[in-house]
């Protein structure tokens, strides 16, 4: 994570603390100085029919906890397991908020509300609630229309992961509001079962939809993304123009896996000078479900990979990238299931992506190359060739070592290491990458150094492990030897460690 953060202020809803398992917090949006936070089991109009709190920031004189409560919104034809409020989205003066259990529109399809501000008010909006009409054929027991919602000035997409017009597949409906709320266009999945519409994100006319469950390549819930464009001209409105499949940190070699869920997660800004899209993995075998993430920025000639995010910290059903959020340059990425202080907490990681010079370093990443001890260069934000030698700030840091442990900078943040930290290097003897050096990697060793089997980069720099310095590995080769599998084995063996 870049930068730091620190806690302002807690918000509680007035009326929480007198009712256990409200789940308040299971949805969260933000649009400048309005906050609106989901409870979807909520006992309002009976058992978990749910809420949604909207909290304003005070701009004028207030110094300390400026946000408070401004409404509480509810609906007459919420009732019991509505689950109203289990998805929020708001931009401007226009909420959303999904009860994907609602049958106010049609019987237990699930059902959108969409509320306005008038003065200081939050009314309904004409046309609100919208629901899947015609009522579409559902996986047992919903469609679970209003599962996800997002917003984007007139334009509102509502997820129906359980929608089964196209078998098990998903389908998204999109809305637009002219005197009314009304139905544009209904996108759906292409092969079940996908979860298409279990995550999506809109900004302007540019849609990006979640497909966790889809097979790729033959791969068994790899998933994909997806992103629509809205055409000037329809029907058909909406029209995919890219599926976004991720890829490993050289942003080039394909990175799906079996289980993945790649698109669980997704969250989309196109309103800066850079478009940008973050698609969430939570299950990724980065150690055992650790997760990861990915970002997508679009140059003008399509969108394409610009960086993968893991946890510095990673750790087993850690579940990083079961929630995402890209925009004002910078990305988080929740951990729902970090240990931090109790088992589960969670954690948010927070990154910096301002890259003035375009070079594909972020700004705060040369600053901090600029400020490190006896570093090989300062790069300058504004360049991207500070020497003028004709080699990129960035292709000078990936082969520079920063931190002198023997590895470049680009071999530590392919592997994950701290490229800053020279006690945190690649080389841990764990070739295979499951967390453990045993005889799996010792039996790897000793055929990569006899010749038997070609590492790949990420295997030879975890087994290019001697010899040893102060307890760090410090290797003066490119290769795995015989010294690298003696190392290798004593670690396994428990009679050394690093």
């Amino acid at each position: 994570p870049n930068g730091s953060f620190t806690e302002y202020q807690r918000l509680i809803a007035s009326d929480t603390n007198l009712n256990a398992f409200d789940h308040f917090g299971a949805s969260v949006a933000i649009s400048g100085n309005t906050i609106v936070v989901g409870a979807p089991r909520y006992n309002g109009s009976g058992t978990d029919s749910g809420r949604a709190y909207v909290f304003e920031f005070d701009t004028t004189s207030c110094t300390q906890d400026c946000w408070s409560q401004d409404a509480i919104l509810d609906d007459a034809g919420v009732g019991a397991e509505d689950a109203f409020g289990g998805a929020v989205a708001i931009d401007g003066t226009t909420i959303v908020v999904g009860a994907e259990n609602d049958e106010v529109v049609t019987t237990g399809e699930g059902a959108a509300y969409i509320f306005i501000r008038s003065g200081s008010l939050w009314v309904a909006d004409t046309g609100s609630p919208l629901g899947p009409n015609p009522p579409p054929v559902g996986w047992p027991p919903q469609v679970q229309f209003g599962g996800s919602v997002a917003v984007s000035g007139d334009l509102v997409a509502v997820g129906a992961e359980g929608d089964d017009t196209v078998a098990n597949a998903g389908a998204v409906y999109i809305f637009k509001r002219t005197t009314g709320w009304a139905k544009e266009e209904k996108i759906t999945g292409q092969a079940g079962p996908e979860l298409f519409g279990s995550a999506i994100d809109l900004d302007g006319t540019t849609l990006v939809v979640g497909a966790p469950l889809a097979t790729v390549g033959g791969i068994t819930y790899a998933g994909e993304a997806r992103v629509y464009d809205r055409a000037l001209a329809g029907p058909p409105w909406w029209s995919l123009t890219t599926t976004l499949l991720p890829l490993q940190a050289d942003n080039t070699t394909p990175d799906s896996g079996a289980f993945d869920f790649f698109g669980r997660a997704v969250s989309i800004d196109v309103s800066g000078v850079k478009e940008h899209i973050i698609v969430g993995a939570p299950d990724l075998p980065t150690g055992t479900d650790s997760g990861s993430a990915y970002l997508f920025q679009n140059k003008g000639a399509g969108w394409g990979q610009l960086a993968k995010f893991n946890a510095s910290d990673a750790a087993a059903a850690d579940d990083y990238g079961t929630s995402v959020s890209v925009g004002n340059a910078a990305v988080q990425v929740g951990a729902k299931r970090k240990d931090v202080i109790q088992t589960d907490d969670g954690a948010v990681y927070s990154y910096e992506l301002t890259d003035t010079d375009d070079d594909g370093l972020s700004d705060a990443l040369e600053l901090k190359i600029c400020n490190y001890p006896g570093a090989p260069l300062c790069t300058n934000i504004n360049l991207a060739d500070t020497d003028g030698d004709g080699t990129s700030d960035f292709d000078e840091i990936m082969m520079s070592d920063t931190d002198g442990d023997g590895f470049t900078n680009g071999d530590e943040w392919l592997i994950g290491s701290d490229p800053f930290d020279p006690t945190d290097t690649p080389a841990d003897g764990d070739i295979n990458n499951d967390g453990n050096v045993d005889t799996a990697d010792v039996l790897l060793a000793t055929r990569m150094a006899t010749g038997l089997l070609t590492p790949t980069l990420e295997e030879r720099l975890r087994g290019n492990v001697a010899p040893l310095t102060g307890g760090v590995p410090t290797p003066l080769d490119t290769v795995i030897g015989a010294d690298d599998v003696l190392l290798i084995q004593r670690k396994a063996l428990g009679l050394v460690n690093f």
